[in-house]
């Protein structure tokens, strides 16, 4: 099943001395328990380096799984941020914009 796109955010965090952090945070729904998800980073990236290419890595249950469906919280973080993304594109799926935060 696939990522939950309206989940889906990218933050380029501002901390002090100008120090940028991007966490990308979303939900990946699959139909049943035990899956591993996460996102990483692709490789190769893109032509543009302004948009961050990532992968959602999907493991199937090796052992006997409960039929449920289950949502997984992804998370990914690069701290700090190689570029001033301005987009982030999950391989496959979609794009998403990245929103500046000021740290709190």
């Amino acid at each position: 099943m696939p990522a939950v796109q309206n989940t889906f955010k990218a933050e380029l965090i501002k901390h002090h001395y100008h120090k940028l952090e991007l966490r990308v945070t979303g939900d990946v729904t699959e139909p049943t328990t035990g899956w591993k998800v996460s996102l990483e980073r692709a490789v190769p990236q893109g032509i543009n380096p302004k948009i961050l290419l990532l992968k959602l890595v999907e493991v199937k249950p090796t052992g006997i799984a409960g039929d449920v469906v289950t949502t997984h919280h992804v998370k990914y973080d690069e701290n700090p941020a190689q570029v001033e993304y301005t987009q982030v594109t999950i391989e496959g799926m979609f794009t998403i914009d990245v929103h500046h935060v000021a740290h709190a």
